[in-house]
């Protein structure tokens, strides 16, 4: 036993502090002093534990915590020097550390085991607090991709390399289908792509990259890859070029619905007032109003997308918004013919 590791679990265990909301000082939620302190360690270990142990063990503790940051300090002090409480210091809030178990939880790249033992570990980063805001972490609320075969953040930190290395990876890539009884993973064939960076959207990894001697940029669906090489420059004969600018990822998902590559255009659409959040939801602050034209049910915008997610777009929300003066004909095509095969496929006949 390490009295001083011993020390931090009692007070990772059993205290917390939380920021006053209308001043700059700390509100007290749960603190121990010295002999409280003691006391649970007591509890824990027997009478072999001292008061003046514990002092001493507490003291060695705060010299070294002296020498660090305040941002890596772990031992907040509270109260006078002769009546000091102590607590675990957080760097990351309870409601954070909740909302990151739940993106565990709800996340699209684990198996339930997988999910379950990453949400334990993040609940033991800081108190009790924390396990009761998540009871959910040991029976999974969320019910994850369970025929994943593979682990996808191997996946994500070898592609990594890979770009930090300004490599090429081999992968053998998969599609969802169904056997006759149940979904599986079918290996469809091994790529070559040459990744330039990877962007996590609606819970999925993705990574940005152009197959050999080909220009375009595609995202390529990480959780479906599996047995990762890198590959050498030297080893690609590649006649492709790497683009010149460098891609805005925030503003790549606001312009590609649905992860959809491809040029992004600017399109004019009537959206009803009453729904106009689904619009906000998919294209946020790229939404430019357009003055004059609203009414007490409409408004006309300006958005940017690319051709196919908005046509994606479009089809799921045809109820609440319209295209209206699009130059786009291939666009207008796909969209009538989409149309037309639905209309043939649902129209109750006579």
């Amino acid at each position: 036993m390490i009295l001083t590791q011993e020390i931090l679990e009692i007070l990772k265990q059993y205290t917390s502090v939380i920021a006053s909301t209308d001043t700059k000082k700390e509100l007290q939620e749960k603190t121990l002093n010295r002999k409280e302190i003691t006391e649970y360690l007591r509890a824990k270990y027997g009478e072999e534990i001292t008061y003046r142990r514990v002092i001493r063990s507490l003291n060695h503790l705060l010299e070294s915590e002296a020498l660090l940051p305040s941002s890596q300090q772990m031992i907040g002090i509270i109260g006078a020097k002769k009546r000091h409480r102590y607590y675990y210091k957080n760097s990351i809030s309870d409601v954070e550390l909740k909302y990151l178990i739940d993106c565990v939880m709800h996340s699209k790249i684990f198996r339930k085991e997988q999910a379950s033992s990453l949400a334990k570990r993040l609940q033991s980063l800081s108190n009790r607090n924390v396990f009761k805001l998540t009871p959910y972490v040991n029976d999974s609320f969320g019910e994850q991709r369970f025929f994943l075969t593979h682990n996808v953040l191997e996946n994500v930190m070898k592609i990594q390399e890979a770009i930090d290395k300004r490599q090429y990876i081999a992968y053998d890539w998969h599609v969802y289908e169904s056997d006759g009884k149940q979904i599986v993973l079918r290996e469809i064939g091994r790529k070559i792509i040459k990744p330039y960076f990877l962007l996590l959207n609606n819970h999925r990894y993705f990574a940005f990259g152009r197959h050999k001697d080909m220009n375009e940029i595609y995202t390529h669906s990480v959780d479906l890859m599996d047995n990762i090489e890198l590959i050498s420059p030297r080893d690609v004969q590649d006649k492709g070029k790497d683009p010149v600018a460098r891609i805005n990822r925030g503003k790549y998902i606001l312009n590609h619905p649905y992860m959809m590559a491809g040029e992004v255009k600017r399109y004019r659409l009537k959206v009803q007032r009453e729904y106009f959040s689904r619009l906000v939801d998919s294209f946020s602050h790229e939404i430019e109003i357009i003055p004059g034209t609203l009414t007490d049910t409409e408004v006309e915008v300006y958005i940017k997308s690319s051709k196919l997610g908005l046509r994606y777009w479009l089809l799921q929300h045809y109820q609440v918004a319209e295209l209206i003066e699009c130059k786009d004909q291939e666009l207008l095509a796909d969209l009538s013919e989409a149309v037309e095969k639905l209309y043939k496929r649902y129209h109750l006949k006579a």
